[in-house]
């Protein structure tokens, strides 16, 4: 039987993060992963450079975080996005 501190080894360092959260815990100090240009491009089936024009100035307005040059997204502000986006065109 491996100890405490060897039994983990060839796991990630979030997997083992992920594991130590339990199920009743708070998850709000856990922010979801945020996306991609190429994420979202991939989500919406469009191209890098349209998710890019959207987020910068075209409509319809993608909702975005800048992080200095690097344009970065939240899936659920995309998710109501699609939606928002579905109830103007219907």
């Amino acid at each position: 039987m491996s100890g405490v501190n060897g039994g983990e080894s060839g796991m990630t360092a979030s997997e083992r993060f992920a594991g130590s959260v339990k199920p009743n815990e708070p998850r709000h100090a856990i922010s979801p992963a945020l996306l991609t240009v190429e994420d979202v491009a991939a989500l919406l089936r469009v191209s890098p450079d349209w998710v890019r024009d959207h987020a910068s100035r075209k409509q319809p307005r993608l909702p975005v975080i800048r992080v200095g040059k690097l344009l970065r997204f939240r899936s659920h502000e995309i998710e109501r996005w699609i939606q928002d986006v579905a109830q103007r065109t219907c």
